[in-house]
């Protein structure tokens, strides 16, 4: 059974005197081993929370291509500020909090892509 006072962040000197009360926690005898256990559940949900924001950061981030995909008026030669101007408002762009960063390179990534069919249809229309 989850506790309510652990999540990933916790420590075990700021939780240990509400885990005294459960009767879970003195059937650990020894106090290094319930630290130890402790530590243990904490790294595993530790783990479980960075996969969580990874898998979201994947999904975000081709959410955020296909945005980029459905914009009328790109073109390999489009601005990045011209780009977060348009699109600042639209829940895909900001879903990606935080920085820039995956941002700028899913749309470094989409202009090289715009830019090799934009040379491909001048090369075909020639």
């Amino acid at each position: 059974r989850e506790s309510p006072l652990v999540d990933h962040r916790s420590r075990y000197r700021d939780v240990m005197p509400q885990l005294a009360t459960d009767p879970r926690f003195s059937k650990v005898d020894s106090e290094r081993e319930r630290a130890d256990l402790f530590e243990d559940h904490v790294g595993a949900l530790e783990k479980q929370e960075k996969e969580r924001l990874r898998a979201s950061r994947t999904e975000n981030l081709a959410n955020f291509r296909a945005l980029l995909s459905e914009t009328e008026g790109l073109t390999a030669k489009t601005r990045w500020s011209e780009v977060k101007t348009m699109l600042k408002d639209e829940a895909r762009f900001t879903a990606l909090d935080g920085d820039d960063k995956y941002r700028l390179e899913a749309f470094d990534d989409f202009m090289v892509e715009l830019g090799r069919k934009e040379a491909e249809e001048k090369e075909l229309a020639r």
